[in-house]
């Protein structure tokens, strides 16, 4: 899950709740974002908002991209990021890759699952240093089981932050876990589309934007109810 992902500059622009930050997103056009490439995060630095490049998991060594959710307070990496002023972060996503088969005797193929209204999806994300090289941050998405939407394609999907959520999550030391937990809701099924994608598309280089290109009609809940 959130193996591979995407982001659009422009999408950022789209969400208001960012915009509300005033922050620089540099270097937001990343159409391909894979482990331990990079993606501007939004952070809180001494109470202030701050965005600079994160590289997308911790270490080489071992899967640490994905914070599951059951395991933000036990989990032995996670459990010393969550809840802790300074490790929370908001990742401008527009897009994640899936792989779905929807029945319809296509067999499984890509699909780029993205908000409806275009904007970018404000991701809960976990943050600190990275483990081969101390002088880079890194950062986690956080994960959660999906909505049936999702459930279609893959059976966890990335952490959906509603507007009035960032300032929450950005703020951990100021509210109680199950507080910062319930950031966590799926959001509703409508919420978001999947667009298919050419088959190849997992072969595709981090820049090449036209593999992103739709190659068919989107799929919306109402297609799948």
């Amino acid at each position: 899950m959130a193996g591979v992902i995407g982001l659009r500059g422009p999408d950022i622009e789209k969400r208001g709740a960012l915009r509300g930050y005033q922050v620089v997103f540099e270097d937001a056009d990343r159409p391909y974002v894979r482990p331990h490439t990079g993606l501007p995060v939004l952070t809180l630095q001494v109470g202030k908002p701050d965005v600079h490049r994160h590289v997308f998991g911790f270490s080489r060594k071992f899967s640490s991209f994905n914070a599951r959710s059951e395991n933000l307070e036990t989990g032995k990496m996670w459990s010393r990021l969550f809840a802790k002023p300074g490790h929370h972060g908001v990742a401008p996503v527009s897009y994640i890759l899936e792989w779905g088969d929807l029945a319809d005797g296509q067999g499984k193929r890509p699909f780029r699952i993205e908000r409806a209204d275009g904007a970018a999806m404000c991701v809960p994300a976990l943050v600190g240093g990275y483990w081969e090289a101390k002088d880079e941050d890194a950062f986690a998405l956080v994960t959660i089981p999906p909505n049936n939407f999702v459930k279609t394609f893959h059976d966890r999907m990335i952490g959906q932050l509603k507007d009035d959520d960032l300032e929450v999550w950005l703020r951990p030391e100021e509210y109680a876990v199950e507080t910062l937990m319930r950031c966590l809701a799926p959001p509703p099924e409508d919420e978001l589309i999947a667009y298919p994608l050419r088959a190849d598309v997992g072969s595709a280089k981090f820049d090449d934007d036209a593999a992103m290109a739709a190659v068919g009609e989107p799929i919306s809940w109402a297609d799948i109810l």
